[in-house]
């Protein structure tokens, strides 16, 4: 049996889940967006692979595009990475964004800050602010 192929790999991790997902609530870490130390509070992260992950990331400008990327980071097998795709991931879930408009029959200006969820579907608001 040979492997899956690297272009293969990401299709299959954009559109699947490694195991049982009926367990895992939404928050996975965003690898490209986390902060500095956000990685050693992994415990399946050795510090090691931590730094490695970090400065991988730094070189990619933090646009790494699929998490199959990290197999370019030493220390990070296979294995490894099936282990954390239940963790991380590239993107993110929860959004924040300001929406700013005229009402046409008064005139005012009116600010809306959004929070959404797209964890789930259908998406979730989770907030709405109006100034």
């Amino acid at each position: 049996m040979r492997n899956l192929e690297r272009a293969q790999l990401t299709a299959l991790f954009d559109h699947a889940t490694i195991g049982d997902e009926s367990g895992v609530t939404p928050g996975k870490l965003n690898i490209n967006t986390c902060s500095q130390d956000a990685l050693k509070y992994l415990s399946e992260v050795d510090p090691f692979v931590a730094d490695a992950i970090r400065v991988y990331r730094d070189q990619q400008r933090g646009d790494i595009a699929s998490i199959i990327e990290l197999l370019d980071v030493g220390g990070v097998s296979r294995t490894a990475l099936a282990d954390l795709t239940r963790l991380i991931d590239v993107r993110s879930n929860v959004f924040q964004f300001s929406v700013t408009g005229r009402d046409e029959n008064t005139g005012l200006t009116v600010e809306m800050q959004v929070e959404v969820d797209r964890s789930t579907l259908p998406v979730k608001i989770n907030a709405i602010r109006i100034r």
